[in-house]
């Protein structure tokens, strides 16, 4: 990881950046933002999108990057879920799964090794209280109805909508 002054002088500023995002893009680039600075490195031609996914035993997968594809899909009923049992973690959730997914797009990091390393990132960025943290930590813990995806592709008939849809405000 790279070492970066900012986070000594303003260690609050990725939490003050999250909680005061009003769209997915936003948190979006917040995640690129974060990976930049943590080990140089920026995916360009990424799009969001808004699809509704299958629970994975009984869980709701957060978000996806599928196979072959130059998106990340963020689940409707996954946030729909956290909406209505968690709103205040809702943007935690949105930067954890979107910067799980993030890593691998870029190539980081073997899947066994995404939780290891989005804890990596988390800790310093956030500090050791903070959701964002304590998910990366063991997301069943705090949202135990939320799950990771498995690398796969969409399945076919997949509509997949704007992400500018999901709207970030408690339901």
């Amino acid at each position: 990881m790279r070492p970066n002054n900012l986070k000594e002088l303003f260690p609050e500023r990725y939490a003050l950046r999250l909680a005061s995002s009003k769209t997915v893009e936003e948190i979006f680039e917040l995640v690129r933002d974060a990976v930049k600075e943590m080990v140089g490195v920026v995916r360009s031609g990424l799009d969001l999108g808004l699809v509704e996914l299958e629970d994975v035993e009984g869980k709701a997968p957060v978000a996806l990057h599928p196979l072959h594809c130059n998106y990340i899909v963020i689940n409707r009923r996954a946030v729909d879920l956290v909406k209505e049992e968690a709103p205040e973690l809702l943007r935690a959730l949105l930067f954890h799964s979107l910067l799980y997914e993030y890593l691998q797009t870029i190539g980081l990091v073997a899947e066994p090794e995404v939780k290891g390393r989005v804890l990596e990132f988390s800790l310093p960025l956030f500090g050791e209280e903070h959701p964002v943290t304590m998910m990366a930590k063991d997301l069943s813990q705090v949202l135990p109805g939320m799950t990771y995806s498995r690398r796969m592709a969409l399945p076919k008939g997949t509509e997949v909508s704007p992400v500018e849809e999901l709207d970030l405000s408690p339901a």
